[in-house]
């Protein structure tokens, strides 16, 4: 019962590529799922949207294709990274069409200063050096998605796992706890201020987030300590627990990193 059994992985050949990054942080074990295959769409995903360049996206793509051409007898692990980054390419190339971004700015420049006529290639979606803060709303968007993806995963296992009130306590409790408390900050002020858009939900929506939140927080702060007979050490296990809304605030407030990213891939190009 306590020996680890050895660990094979079994994913079609886009997910397969990201095996290796799975891998760095440590392998699945008995009993869990394979979460190569959800990793590896955000991972191409937002790598993609913090380069955000068509033409580094195309670059990268071409470059090791012909490297998966021109070598196929390379070693397992090499062949998957760079087909990863294939992938990668590919993203980047999507994003950087959606963002207008093309070596920066270096169509507008090259055309204005040596054609004497400018020309510009309009984003498909927007500039993000032109709106810093829409990117970040959408930035911190992608993290909530993607953080609430990783809850419903651990809520899965939980059913399979017949844990019924694990799942109540553990993932329904918080789900409605967060989506109570992003449905009361929308129509704040704070939030139209960072935004830069002024979305107004109907009283009545706004009511349900109030109590979706209390609820939520009354249900974390008397259910997380469930298995202990104590009811003050039940109760301090509950605040404790619900003290970690500050660690969901600093991962969402993380994902900021993807506008960072993404406003230096324009900048330097820019500059260069």
């Amino acid at each position: 019962e306590e020996e680890e059994p050895p660990v094979l992985l079994k994913n079609n050949k886009f997910s397969a590529s990201a095996e290796g990054v799975l891998e760095s942080f440590g392998l699945p074990k008995k009993g869990e799922i394979d979460p190569t295959a959800i990793m590896s769409v955000f991972y191409v995903f937002l790598f993609g949207l913090m380069l955000s360049d068509a033409a580094y996206g195309a670059i990268v793509s071409i470059a090791c294709g012909v490297l998966i051409l021109k070598f196929p007898r390379m070693s397992e692990g090499m062949k998957k990274s760079i087909q990863l980054f294939f992938w990668c390419g590919l993203s980047t190339l999507f994003w950087g069409i959606m963002f207008g971004g093309y070596f920066g700015d270096f169509i507008d420049v090259f055309s204005r200063v040596y054609l004497h006529k400018p020309v510009t290639v309009k984003p498909v979606w927007f500039a993000p050096l032109n709106e810093p803060m829409r990117l970040l709303v959408f930035s911190m968007l992608f993290g909530l998605i993607h953080m609430f993806l990783g809850m419903g995963l651990k809520g899965y296992m939980l059913i399979r796992d017949r844990k019924y009130l694990d799942f109540f306590c553990d993932v329904v409790l918080w789900f409605m706890l967060l989506m109570g408390l992003i449905l009361i900050f929308i129509p704040s002020s704070m939030f139209r201020s960072i935004s830069q858009m002024d979305l107004n939900l109907p009283p009545a929506v706004i009511q349900v987030g109030k109590w979706m939140a209390i609820i939520g927080a009354v249900g974390i702060l008397f259910m997380s300590g469930r298995d202990k007979k104590n009811p003050f050490l039940r109760l301090a296990l509950g605040a404790y627990d619900l003290y970690n809304i500050t660690g969901w605030v600093s991962d969402i407030l993380s994902y900021s990193r993807l506008l960072a990213l993404g406003l230096a891939t324009g900048v330097i190009a820019s500059v260069m």
